[in-house]
């Protein structure tokens, strides 16, 4: 089995702060704070990839979530 994470983080947004809106020429006038559902703890297993037509076998390794949490959001994802 093969597990990501996804699901449900509180994310809130409000007015910015008046040394907020001077720093940005007052265009950034809407602050958010977001959390997204990430892996905390990952392991690696080995998964068995079937070629159609049984011409051959590939074994390979990738990460699976251990287990997930709310945490700062990145634009990359796993």
């Amino acid at each position: 089995m093969v597990y990501a994470c996804v699901g449900y983080c509180e994310s809130s947004a409000f007015p910015s702060r008046y040394s907020v809106l001077v720093a940005s020429n007052f265009t950034h006038n809407i602050t958010s704070a977001s959390r997204c559902c990430t892996i905390s703890s990952d392991t690696k297993i080995k998964v068995r990839l079937d070629c159609p037509r049984g011409r051959h076998h590939n074994d390979i390794e990738i990460l699976t979530a251990r287990a997930c949490r709310c945490d700062m959001c990145r634009k990359s994802r796993y």
